[in-house]
Formats: structure tokens, sequence, C-alpha cells
């Protein structure tokens, strides 16, 4: 297993008073680094759905690596991909 470069989840996402969803470290009061934020010019609903899968991203990624080496081969392929892609090469 690699040892993750990005801030260790789960995560969580809140709205601002002004509108925008921010993705936040669970127990942290600081929005990760950089200030990511979902601007709000696909809509409302768009934002919202923005926002929640963001949230999700490392889960989805130790979800993926937990059961990359149960996945018919060329599934597996494509997953590896998706992992260094969302992790710089670290699988």
């Amino acid at each position: 297993m690699s040892v993750d470069q990005h801030t260790l989840g789960p995560w969580r996402f809140e709205q601002s008073k002004g509108g925008r969803w921010y993705i936040y470290a669970t127990g942290s009061d600081q929005p990760i680094k950089p200030n990511v934020y979902v601007p709000k010019n696909g809509g409302a609903k768009e934002s919202f759905a923005n926002a929640r899968l963001m949230a999700t991203a490392p889960e989805l990624l130790n979800a993926l690596r937990a059961v990359q080496a149960l996945l018919p081969e060329d599934v597996q392929l494509k997953v590896d991909a998706l992992i260094e892609r969302a992790t710089g090469g670290q699988l």
C-alpha cells in the first residue's frame, strides 16, 4: 500500500454563506488545500452533486484499492490507470 500525499479522509463538504461548497477534512475547520470550492455556476443541484462526489474521493480511492485484486485482469488495468491518475503514480 502506498503512502498517500493527499489530505487524509474522510472529507466532508459544507456550503458557505455565499452559496459555494467547500471541502474539509473531517475534524478540521479549514478547507483542504488548495482551498477547494465548488462554484455554483452549474446550478445548485449540480454544485451539490459535485461537492458530494469530491468529498467521497478518499473513500472511493480506498475502496478501489481494496477490491482491485478481486477484479478481472482487464478491469484491474483500468483501475490501475485510474489510481495512478488520482495519486500521481502512487499505487
